[in-house]
C-alpha cells in the first residue's frame, strides 16, 4: 500500500477510473466521507 494525500489528508483510494481520470477515495479510518476526486489531486508519498 503506497502512502498518498487528497489535500494533505492521508487517503484510501478505492477505485481509480482511468478514463476520467478520477479516483474514489475516502480519509484513513473514515470510509463513510468517500469521495471522487482528481487523480492531479493526489500525491504519493
Amino acid at each position: 500500500m503506497a502512502n498518498v494525500t487528497c489535500d494533505g489528508i492521508p487517503v484510501y483510494i478505492q477505485h481509480v477510473d482511468e478514463k476520467n481520470e478520477t479516483a474514489r477515495i475516502y480519509p484513513l479510518g473514515k470510509p463513510d466521507n468517500e469521495q471522487v476526486v482528481s487523480v492531479t489531486n493526489l500525491i504519493e508519498h
